[in-house]
């Protein structure tokens, strides 16, 4: 961890000492980790990482694999950032004193930071992101929302990240695929509202399919609220700042069997199995600009 700290720059300041890297290894691979061995983030994202590519589902970023090292478990995905032109800046953690690279955001950045001034995603992307997070909702995904979700500027492309967390409050309301309710200066709602029953459309089939029947009553639910909220139906009226009242947030203290142990079907592709990988990174930094030298090492 410390050489890649040294050599690498991080994709973005780790926000807490539990918290893991974002380690820029080359053009094309970004690591994350570590995980702690005993952590179930790791088997809850391989779970949903089965589900997805199943169903295809549109913008969402998944592993290329998985591999352990001494101090945890890391996951290799793609490098959605452009490297040519990439600039950086050092910072140094309260909490740890670990010194690393930054970089700055150019052309990736979280949809929080660019909405609603880039149009292209809403005009591009509106039903795939809506589809792809009623897929994660299904799913019980947990910490979804438009800091998960980056654009590529330079490639108008749109990527749903970070979903290896499980969801522990369900909202019965027009936004209940997010885990928090977007500010309205985003204009969230008012332009991705039009694709509900198109997006319903989309998920009524799956109910076809006995292979997702673990999870027929989730997707029964995700279909029956997308209709009801179609129409512009009065949501629930907010306390505070984006805080539901008590009465319409439902807790999931003990979820049922289909929430808990989702079973993916057997014909689903799996990303590689965790297996003993080692990387040593030899990344040469210039001055506000960096020149990718090396690959991941067997």
């Amino acid at each position: 961890m410390e050489e890649a700290l040294a050599n690498c720059p991080i994709g973005q300041v780790r926000p807490g000492i539990s918290k893991e890297y974002v380690i820029l290894l080359n053009e094309t691979t970004v690591i994350k980790g570590p995980y702690r061995y005993n952590s179930n983030k790791i088997p809850s994202l391989k779970e949903k990482e089965k589900w997805l590519r199943y169903w295809e589902t549109p913008l969402v970023l998944l592993p290329n694999r998985y591999f352990e090292r001494q101090d945890g478990i890391y996951i290799e995905y793609p490098n959605l950032d452009d490297v040519e032109d990439m600039e950086t800046e050092p910072w140094t953690e309260s909490y740890t004193g670990r010194s690393y690279e930054v970089v700055k955001r150019k052309w990736l950045n979280k949809l929080n930071y660019v909405l609603p001034d880039e149009k292209w995603i809403y005009d591009l992307y509106t039903e795939d992101m809506l589809l792809a997070l009623v897929h994660l909702w299904i799913l019980n995904a947990g910490d979804v929302g438009l800091f998960n979700m980056l654009a590529q500027m330079k490639r108008r492309e749109v990527h749903v990240i970070d979903f290896e967390q499980t969801r522990s409050k369900d909202r019965d309301d027009d936004l209940f695929y997010l885990s928090s309710r977007p500010a309205a200066k985003y204009r969230w709602l008012e332009n991705v509202r039009p694709f509900y029953r198109k997006v319903a459309d989309k998920v009524r089939p799956m109910l076809e399919d006995e292979a997702n029947s673990s999870l027929f009553n989730r997707i029964e639910e995700a279909i029956n609220r997308l209709d009801k909220y179609s129409d512009g139906a009065i949501t629930t009226p907010m306390t505070g700042t984006n805080k539901m009242t008590n009465e319409h947030i439902v807790k999931i203290v003990a979820p049922p069997s289909t929430l808990n142990a989702v079973h993916p079907p057997k014909s689903a592709s799996a990303s590689l199995e965790i297996s003993e990988k080692t990387f040593k990174p030899t990344f040469e930094k210039r001055v506000l600009k960096i020149r990718f030298t090396n690959v991941v090492k067997e």
